[in-house]
């Protein structure tokens, strides 16, 4: 999640914990490049910049700044993690529950037309020459060796990853809020194991 300055401020007056000018100057910290001493000087326009890189390290050293940024950077990596955690459990999902029917066609080709989902599920491709007949009759050709995720290690993965995710939701008292693309990756998960 990408927001303006404008939105990191609102983010900031919306904690109620800081002043005017802390609020100006975590928003140009966190807008400008992290650089202390200039954003301190956007608070503090009337500080020279060699008094503003000594207060600056003042400044953001105390608890309730770390704090605020600290809070905002959550707010700002929130949609991240969503799309992370659920590009890791479709992935492995995948990964553990394919169908080979859908990858190599009656003749031992790959298909052509894979989508996205199933070309995550093959780990190498491998082209062996073979020598048919002898002499000035001999030709050479080609088979294709295809290696396909390893289901039970795939299995094996994901099981572990929702059991941390699992954890860190839980610890963290917000899985409605958090997992909601997690929490529908585990239902259908849980589903594929009872149908089984």
């Amino acid at each position: 999640m990408s927001l303006t300055k404008k939105q990191i401020t609102n983010k900031l007056i919306s904690d109620n914990k800081l002043k005017p000018n802390d609020v100006a100057v975590i928003s140009e910290y966190l807008t400008n490049g992290f650089i202390q001493w200039k954003a301190y000087k956007a608070g503090h326009t009337k500080c020279n910049d060699e008094s503003c890189r000594v207060e600056a390290a003042k400044y953001f050293a105390k608890p309730n700044v770390k704090e605020s940024i600290s809070n905002v950077l959550d707010y700002l990596l929130d949609g991240i993690k969503h799309t992370l955690h659920y590009q890791i459990i479709k992935t492995y999902r995948n990964r553990a529950f394919y169908n080979v029917d859908d990858i190599i066609d009656d003749d031992g080709n790959m298909r052509e037309d894979l989508s996205e989902d199933l070309k995550c599920v093959i780990d190498g491709v491998e082209h062996k020459p073979m020598l048919i007949g002898s002499g000035e009759n001999a030709e050479t050709l080609y088979t294709k060796k295809y290696t396909l995720a390893n289901r039970d290690k795939a299995l094996e993965q994901l099981t572990k990853y929702m059991a941390i995710i699992s954890d860190k939701l839980e610890i963290s008292g917000k899985i409605e809020t958090i997992a909601h693309p997690v929490a529908e990756q585990l239902k259908q998960i849980r589903e594929q194991f009872k149908s089984k």
